[in-house]
């Protein structure tokens, strides 16, 4: 999903040849920064990215961070997102890309045109471009990032 500075917004790897495809966002930026002695990872682009897919900022460091099992944390000083430690991009750009496919893609169309809501206590989607309404996959469900998208709806 992650091709020429983006990441496309889909399950379909055949997209990522298109450069006409509407949901791409621009790809996260990381840099290794200390902070008070302590190695911290910058997620330089965090709030510009998690309003591009449409997640709420904190949500997105939280379920990034439960993956990386490290704290994490919005710093107001940098003004981006953090992580305690030294992370590789591309360990943290495939989460990023789970989190995408598991919770904000439609189930039925592959688009990332959902809305997420409770219904007796499951997670389920609301496609806004085909109407489809589903539970999130089962397989996710005793996740970790599950249950923090559940606590926050």
């Amino acid at each position: 999903m992650l091709t020429n500075n983006k990441i496309y917004l889909t399950s379909n790897d055949c997209v990522t040849f298109d450069q006409y495809y509407r949901y791409t966002v621009d790809a996260p930026i990381y840099e290794v920064k200390k902070k008070k002695g302590v190695n911290i990872t910058c997620f330089l682009n965090s709030e510009k990215f998690a309003t591009s897919i449409q997640i709420e900022h904190a949500v997105l460091m939280q379920l990034i961070g439960s993956e990386l099992h490290c704290q994490s944390s919005i710093d107001k000083d940098l003004k981006c997102g953090v992580f305690k430690g030294i992370f590789e991009p591309n360990k943290i750009n495939s989460i990023i890309c789970d989190i995408i496919q598991g919770f904000l893609l439609c189930q039925s169309c592959d688009t990332p045109e959902v809305v997420l809501y409770l219904k007796k206590n499951k997670l389920r989607h609301k496609c806004k471009a085909c109407g489809v309404k589903s539970y999130i996959k089962t397989e996710l469900e005793p996740t970790r990032m599950y249950e923090i998208i559940k606590n926050k709806l």
